[in-house]
C-alpha cells in the first residue's frame, strides 16, 4: 500500500489506570466492557465522520476531516460515559483521557505517522481523566462560535525544539442527576409539612 498524504486532525482516547481498574476481572468481564466501549467509540466517529485507524490496547487512534468535527466527537464521548455511570466519575469503569492535534499525517499500512501523532502522545502525559486537551495548532482551528478553551501554557515536549502551549476544552457534566435528587428532597419536605399542616 503507498503512502497517503493528508492534513487531518488526530484524536488519541486512552483508558485511565487500566491495568490497575482491570486486575482484578476476569478475562471475559474485560473483553466484555472493552467491545461495548469499542462499539460506543466507533458509533460517535462514524456519527461525526472519523475514521478509527488502529486500537491499541484501550487507546484508539482517530483521525478527522477538521479539528471541529473532533472536539465535536470527543465532548460527546466524554459527556455520555460521565452519564452512563450515573455522574460517579470517581467510581467509572472506564475514564478517558482525549487529545486531539493537527498536522499533515502519512497513511501507511492501517497505521499513522507524522509530527501530529508524535505530539498527541506527549500531549496524553499531562492530560488527566475525563478532560479534552488540544494543540496549539488544533485551538486555532477550532470553531469558537461552537467551543471555548483555556490556555493552559506552555510545554516542553520531547522531539518538540520550542515549548508548545496547550489548551483545555472548555465543557460542563450534566447535572441533572443530581438536580432529580434535589427536587425529590424539596418535594419530600414540602409533603411532610403538607401533611403537618392537615393535622392541625
Amino acid at each position: 500500500m503507498s503512502d497517503n498524504f493528508s492534513l487531518r486532525a488526530v484524536m488519541k482516547t486512552d483508558v485511565k489506570d487500566f491495568t490497575k481498574k482491570f486486575n482484578e476481572m476476569s478475562e471475559q468481564e474485560i473483553s466484555t466492557i472493552m467491545s461495548e466501549h469499542r462499539q460506543f467509540v466507533l458509533n460517535k466517529v462514524y456519527k461525526f465522520i472519523g475514521r478509527i485507524i488502529k486500537g491499541e490496547g484501550d487507546a484508539f487512534w482517530i483521525t478527522f476531516e477538521n479539528v471541529t468535527n473532533a472536539v465535536s466527537c470527543a465532548k460527546e464521548i466524554q459527556l455520555e460515559l460521565y452519564e452512563k455511570y450515573v455522574g460517579e466519575y470517581d467510581n467509572q469503569v472506564i475514564e478517558l483521557r482525549i487529545v486531539i492535534t493537527v498536522g499533515e499525517i502519512t497513511y501507511k499500512e492501517d497505521d499513522i505517522f507524522g509530527d501530529a501523532v508524535n505530539l498527541a502522545s506527549r500531549i496524553e502525559s499531562i492530560t488527566p481523566e475525563g478532560a479534552i486537551y488540544i494543540s496549539q495548532s488544533a485551538n486555532l482551528l477550532l470553531n469558537k462560535s461552537q467551543f471555548s478553551t483555556t490556555n493552559l501554557g506552555k510545554y516542553s515536549f520531547k522531539g518538540q525544539k520550542v515549548k508548545i502551549d496547550v489548551f483545555k476544552v472548555n465543557f460542563k457534566y450534566n447535572s441533572k442527576i443530581f438536580n432529580q435528587i434535589i427536587v425529590f428532597a424539596d418535594m419530600r419536605s414540602f409533603t411532610s409539612l403538607m401533611d403537618e399542616r392537615t393535622e392541625e
